[in-house]
């Protein structure tokens, strides 16, 4: 069943619907909860940093912590979240 209008301000509210139905539906629904999930990813990732600064400073200034575990520590604080670097320090210091 086709709708045949012949009005141009018909033609151009009718294209115009669609559109907005989407805006309305993005700012009403969509963009809140991705908001939302970058603020907990956020939060994770500072508390993640946090507590790996934590366990840093705490190997490092244990003067009984051999030195590989201070060397590990070390190079998984340079890391940071790059995996690769991360992989390496592993496969490098930990045995």
């Amino acid at each position: 069943m086709f709708i045949v209008v012949r009005n141009t301000r018909a033609r151009i509210l009718l294209a115009l619907i669609p559109i907005i139905l989407f805006l309305i539906v993005y700012f009403t629904v969509i963009r809140p909860d991705q908001n939302t999930a970058n603020q907990v990813l956020n939060q994770g990732l500072q508390q993640v940093q946090s507590s790996e600064k934590q366990a840093n400073q705490q190997v490092q200034s244990d003067p009984s912590a051999p030195a590989a575990v201070k060397n590990l520590t070390a190079c998984l604080a340079a890391a940071g979240t790059n995996v690769s670097a991360v992989q390496t320090c592993q496969a490098k210091y930990a045995k």
